[in-house]
């Protein structure tokens, strides 16, 4: 009997009630494998070999100037140069002032080839170095509401006369679905933040959903922020076979979509557009939040904007050091919620009997 109990309690669902509130050349030449395996290569060797890659580096960004240089100012060596190279003499002098030129602008488009080939391999977005900051301040904001919330009761029950009622402290300063929102609210402000450091000047919209997750399918969406930006996707059209918030839940990992509409092009496409809006674009990180006691994903935290290739793949252990963050918390207000639900069910059963 027991037993059986414990076995219902665990399959039980625990329900959130939410308060009424085409890609560029550029990006297809830099996802290139031959780019990428070159950064890659020049990322290994300026590792393990420095002071030959500074060398390297040197020769390569002063050598072509000075030798233009030499060539056009000293007859001796343009003499030489014309004995060993005639074509390469043959074309300096018919062509001197693009030489000239060349000499003059090579530095700029070398360093801008090499801040190119870096950004490629670069493990962390631009501007994210204020990461702990950001998140600090975010996870104060959510603290700081709980604390105002058990500091009201405080001076209410030491105003009050009554006596102490241990369920109804319980159920007054435990109010997960409402830290579940601030949560939320937490995460858009935070990932807002570092995406306008990494964009800045640039005007995006961001999107945070959490959807409430039961074997595998989308139960509810009760938070989204911003709230003037409501849900536009049906519930029925998020839960086919081939939506992303399904993919993440089904195996267990976050998921990237760096541009929608490559997506959809795709034979089979991690994505389910609505119909309405399938001519729109942007890029969508989606992350399950998986509940080792209950064996499986109990929310996904779905994050849109409406630029493509805001999110990237190679950011992925950047995504998820900031989500990880939210998810412990999210996992604990889970628990809370289904300790309070289990506490009212369990007083209403006594006052029953």
């Amino acid at each position: 009997m027991t037993q059986s109990r414990e076995k219902n309690r665990r399959s039980r669902k625990i329900v959130v009630k939410s308060a009424p509130i085409k890609k560029s050349i550029f990006e297809k030449w830099k996802d290139s494998n031959i780019l990428v395996g070159l950064a890659t290569y020049a990322r290994r060797f300026s590792k393990n070999h420095a002071i030959l890659f500074s060398l390297f580096g040197t020769f390569v960004l002063t050598f072509p100037p000075y030798f233009l240089q030499q060539y056009y100012q000293i007859d001796r060596f343009a003499l030489k140069i014309k004995e060993y190279l005639p074509d390469a003499g043959e074309f300096l002098d018919r062509y001197m002032v693009i030489g000239v030129f060349a000499s003059c602008v090579w530095a700029f488009f070398i360093i801008a080839f090499y801040k190119f080939l870096k950004s490629i391999y670069q493990e962390n977005p631009n501007g994210w170095t204020e990461m702990p900051t950001l998140l600090l301040r975010s996870i104060d904001n959510i603290v700081g509401t709980k604390e105002q919330r058990f500091s009201r009761f405080l001076i209410d029950l030491q105003n009050s006369d009554s006596p102490i009622n241990i369920g109804q402290t319980f159920n007054s300063i435990t109010q997960p679905a409402s830290q579940l929102n601030e949560l939320v609210q937490g995460l858009h402000s935070s990932m807002l933040a570092l995406l306008q450091l990494e964009n800045p000047g640039e005007k995006f919209t961001l999107k945070v959903n959490f959807a409430q997750m039961q074997d595998g399918y989308i139960n509810d969406i009760p938070f989204h922020y911003p709230n003037n930006h409501s849900v536009k996707t049906p519930i029925h059209i998020l839960n086919k076979p081939n939506s992303s918030i399904r993919h993440a839940a089904n195996t267990k990992s976050i998921l990237i979509i760096e541009s929608i509409k490559r997506e959809l092009d795709k034979d089979s496409p991690r994505f389910s557009p609505n119909p309405t809006r399938k001519d729109e674009d942007g890029s969508l990180i989606c992350y399950p939040i998986f509940y080792e006691k209950f064996n499986s994903v109990i929310f996904v935290i779905s994050i849109y904007s409406d630029q493509p290739h805001y999110f990237k793949t190679r950011f992925k252990a950047s995504y998820i050091e900031l989500l990880r963050s939210f998810e412990l918390r999210m996992k604990l207000e889970f628990s809370l919620l289904g300790i309070r639900e289990l506490s009212n069910e369990q007083a209403i059963q006594s006052s029953v009997d």
